[in-house]
């Protein structure tokens, strides 16, 4: 007797188990914008006539659109997440935004992508070196942007690396898409104000 009930009990754990297992609900994922909220005052007069924006390098892992993170005790391993997404590759986003923002800032006349096959005066170009959360005790972002700015000629009007490193409120994804968000949009106007010196100086 005491037998069939360790059995019926038994069976009826297992029965439970695979229930609990069956019912359970999968991680969501989430798919994050690169997104700058600020909109710039726009020029008085454009500083060139066609302005190329070329779509950003990057390395392999941040070619592809799980965010990275790394753990500040292990600061040069990186790591991927598995159920938070970026929108878009960030490459391409990040082309997107610098457009409109040089449009809006009106640094110059037309600001095209080269999709358009548009004879540009100069070409913004450049490569996505870091773009990722730092986990730890003090959770923080770190972008840094290698950008260069060439005339007609190839020549090299302006060569500069933007580098932010920003403390966050928590480790939440959410805070460090904001951080992340917050530091391109700066560098945006640190870049917008370095073209307006070197084209001048031209």
């Amino acid at each position: 007797m005491n037998r069939i009930a360790h059995t019926a009990a038994a069976l009826l754990a297992a029965l439970l188990l695979t229930s609990a297992c069956a019912t359970s609900t999968p991680p969501t994922d989430h798919y994050y914008r690169l997104a700058m909220t600020e909109t710039p005052a726009a020029r008085p007069q454009p500083l060139t006539n066609v302005l190329e924006v070329a779509r950003f390098s990057t390395g392999a892992l941040l070619d592809n659109r799980p965010l990275v993170y790394a753990d500040a005790r292990r600061a040069h391993e990186l790591q991927t997440y598995h159920y938070h997404f970026w929108a878009d590759r960030p490459t391409a986003m990040l082309q997107g935004q610098l457009v409109d923002y040089l449009r809006a800032a009106g640094i110059a006349t037309q600001v095209v992508t080269p999709e358009l096959r548009t004879r540009a005066d100069h070409v913004l170009s450049g490569r996505i070196r870091r773009l990722e959360q730092v986990t730890g005790d003090q959770p923080q972002i770190a972008v840094d942007l290698e950008l260069v700015l060439t005339d007609r000629a190839g020549n090299v009007v302006l060569l500069k690396d933007y580098r932010r490193v920003v403390d966050t409120r928590d480790v939440a994804v959410t805070a460090a898409v904001a951080a992340i968000n917050g530091a391109i949009a700066d560098i945006a106007r640190e870049l917008a104000a370095d073209m307006e010196t070197s084209l001048k100086a031209r």
